[in-house]
Formats: C-alpha cells, sequence, structure tokens
C-alpha cells in the first residue's frame, strides 16, 4: 500500500529520519503514494544528504545536474518528468562528496596515519593519490610537503636548483588546485608564492581572496594589512593597514601576537618618517642637545660648589641657585632627577624607546627564524642520513624484500 507508506515516511522523515527522507525522495521521483514531484523529491535528497546519507547525496546531484535529461535517464527510478532547475556547480559538489566518501578517505587517512608515525615517504605518495583524486586537503597536504622538500628522501637536499624549482612548481600547481575549490589556506599559501616571485598584486589578490573562506580568515586579513603597510601591490596606507590588523586579531584568539609586533612596526615607521623629515629632525637634535648641554653643565657646577652669576649658554636652561654644600665627590654622589629617571638622563622620550624596543623584538625575531631554519636543515640531515643506513644495510636473503604499496 505506498499511500500509507508514504504517511509512514512522512512522520518519520518529520522525527529526522535520514533513511525515511531518502525514501520519500524515491517516492516522489516515482509517483508513488503521491503525486509526483521532482522538486519535493529533491528537497528530501538534500534534507538526508545534510545528515550524511550517501545515496541521498549521489540523486540529489542526478536531479540538479540537468533537470530534463539526467532525471530521465541517469536516475535509476526510470523516466520522469522536470519539475527542477538544473544547478551544475551544487550537482558536482554533491558528486565530489560521494567520491571522497569511498576508498580515497581511505587514503587520506592513511597518509595522515603515516605522516604521525615519521614515515613521510608514504604520507607524501598517499596525499598524492588523494590528490589527484580531487581531495582539496590532500592537494594542499601534498603541496606543503613538496615545498618543505618532507618525504622526498635523501633526494631532495642533493638536488639540483633546476630540480627544486620543478618541485616548486609541482607544488604551486597542487596549491592551485585546492583553491578552485575553495580551501582557504590554500589562498594563503599561493600568497606567499606570489610575493616572493615580486608579483605583489596577484599576492595581494590570492590574500583578499583567503579573506572569504574559513580557515584563512585572519592570516589574510593581517597579510592585506602587510601589504598596505608594506606599499606592495597597493598604495601604501597605514590606516587600512591598522584596519586590517585589527580584523585579524578578532578573527583569531592567536593573531593578537604577530599582530602586536605588526602594529609596533607601524607606529615605529611613522616616528622614523617623522624623525627622519625636516621638520621632526631639527627639534628632535635641538631637545637631544639641550638635554646633554644642561646636564653636563649641572654637572661640572654641581662639582663646583655652587652656581655663580655667569652668562649660561643658549642651550642650556636658567640656572637656579644652589645651596648645596660640601665636597665635589660628596655632590656627585647625590642621587639627582636625571638620575631618578635614567631615561631623562640618556635624553630620550617614549618615541625613541618605542624605536628601541622595536629593534630588540626584530633581533629576537631573527633568532628565532635563525633557529627554525637550523631545525630544519638538521631534520633535512637526519632524514638523509637514515636513508643512507637503510641503502647500505645488507640484503637479508631470508626475507623477501618490501612489496609496494597498492595504487
Amino acid at each position: 500500500n505506498p499511500e500509507v507508506a508514504f504517511n509512514y515516511f512522512t512522520s518519520a522523515a518529520n522525527g529526522g529520519y535520514d533513511e525515511a527522507m531518502y525514501n520519500l525522495g524515491v517516492m516522489y521521483t516515482q509517483g508513488l503514494g503521491t503525486q509526483q514531484n521532482l522538486q519535493q523529491a529533491l528537497a528530501m535528497f538534500l534534507k538526508a544528504a545534510q545528515k550524511g546519507h550517501v545515496h541521498s547525496m549521489y540523486h540529489a546531484a542526478v536531479l540538479l545536474y540537468d533537470s530534463t535529461t539526467a532525471a530521465t535517464s541517469a536516475s535509476p527510478f526510470g523516466s520522469s518528468s522536470t519539475g527542477t532547475a538544473a544547478d551544475c556547480s551544487r550537482a558536482v559538489q554533491l558528486y565530489k562528496q560521494v567520491a571522497e566518501l569511498g576508498q580515497v578517505s581511505e587514503l587520506v587517512f592513511a597518509a595522515e596515519d603515516a605522516f604521525w608515525d615519521g614515515d613521510y615517504e608514504t604520507a607524501l605518495y598517499r596525499y598524492l593519490q588523494s590528490a589527484l583524486a580531487g581531495v582539496e586537503l590532500a592537494q594542499y597536504n601534498a603541496a606543503f610537503m613538496l615545498e618543505e622538500g618532507v618525504g622526498l628522501g635523501a633526494w631532495f637536499p642533493t638536488s639540483t636548483d633546476a630540480q627544486r624549482d620543478a618541485v616548486g612548481v609541482a607544488a604551486a600547481r597542487l596549491y592551485e588546485m585546492s583553491s578552485r575549490q575553495h580551501y582557504g589556506p590554500s589562498y594563503v599559501k599561493l600568497g606567499h608564492l606570489a610575493f616572493k616571485q615580486n608579483r605583489f598584486k596577484a599576492s595581494l589578490q590570492a590574500y583578499e581572496t583567503g579573506m572569504n573562506f574559513q580557515g584563512s580568515l585572519a592570516e589574510s586579513k593581517f597579510n592585506v594589512g602587510l601589504m598596505y603597510l608594506l606599499g606592495r601591490g597597493v598604495k601604501q596606507d597605514d590606516s587600512l593597514a591598522k584596519r586590517y590588523f585589527d580584523l585579524a586579531a578578532k578573527d583569531h584568539p592567536d593573531a593578537w601576537i604577530p599582530v602586536f609586533f605588526a602594529l609596533k612596526l607601524l607606529r615605529a615607521r611613522y616616528h622614523v618618517t617623522r624623525f627622519l623629515s625636516w621638520s621632526g629632525l631639527n627639534p628632535w637634535l635641538a631637545k637631544f642637545v639641550t638635554a646633554k648641554a644642561a646636564f653636563f653643565a649641572d654637572r661640572v657646577e654641581n662639582a663646583r660648589g655652587a652656581f655663580k652669576s655667569e652668562p649660561q649658554s643658549a642651550l642650556s636652561p636658567s640656572p637656579s641657585v644652589s645651596t648645596a654644600s660640601g665636597s665635589a665627590e660628596e655632590l656627585l654622589s647625590e642621587p639627582g632627577d636625571e638620575e631618578r629617571d635614567w631615561m631623562v638622563r640618556l635624553g630620550i622620550d617614549d618615541t625613541e624607546f618605542d624605536i628601541i624596543v622595536l629593534v630588540m623584538i626584530l633581533s629576537a625575531l631573527f633568532v628565532m627564524l635563525w633557529v627554525r631554519v637550523v631545525k630544519r636543515r638538521r631534520r633535512q640531515r637526519d632524514v638523509a642520513d637514515r636513508n643512507a643506513n637503510i641503502n647500505a644495510a645488507p640484503l637479508n636473503h631470508n626475507q623477501r624484500p618490501p612489496q609496494a604499496a597498492p595504487s
């Protein structure tokens, strides 16, 4: 009794059962127990697909692909009338999800397990297999490993520049394939590669596109801010740079660290620019010389025991009569106002202090980057030594050589 079955399936579908939604889609497609309605069928298939029902994904893709041909020829339910609008892009996404839920997903899991086990060669091989099957995550991971030389064994450290360039081209191609499927981190990587090649407009475009996708929101906004800060690919604009830095800090809780340094750099650049300008340089020099002259004049006069009524230097402040008495050593040992504030004693203010702090921060960052490069080279050398030891090990004729992983 199709009508009774239809009513039961409707009740179960209202309760959230994906299998019931799928069966309703089948009945709407065939017109069993109800009037044929492909729009309702598509709605049921899509609801079940959102719950991970694979068959519903497939049949929804069939209806979306071409309502006049796919629904009549490709549908396993036979001939049916039109009733849905074609949507090839959504159909392709659903077909892709169906494909990735098959054997391809096992390759991705195998690649991930091999990577965390330290078997980088197998991980790269499995990621490449999955990448060629269209998995955007595998495309990104394979590109990352190629770019870093991970999984290439002893060959990569001894390769020529031309060979490394070829590997870099392959990595860029995989990043591009992943970005076409709107995988956010791939846009960031493409932006980095374009920046290294001095293609700043392409780099900025990649970063701006990455701001629209999850997984790269904060990093993309931060990089756009850097482009405005440096004036690469766009007119230099400190206000827009700060705006994007602030947006990046809001999008990710850990983004405040690079944003903090970037804002310090932005502020220091402003002060340095102002300092190097003619209008800013002269006042600072006058203030600096005045402070130094006043300091040393004060120490000299205190060492003599008291100020005398005599003309002062134009660079020194008006003298005040001192009532101090005692030896020169005692007067020099007494802490003055300048000694209580070392910044005043040195004749620097907040601006110069920020510059000093920035130089220290940049020096620390340089050391951190240097340590990172050393560690990466050491890791590559360890991999090369391990592969060399494996190749040099004698073959045990009682054991069969390892078989290649099935493709």
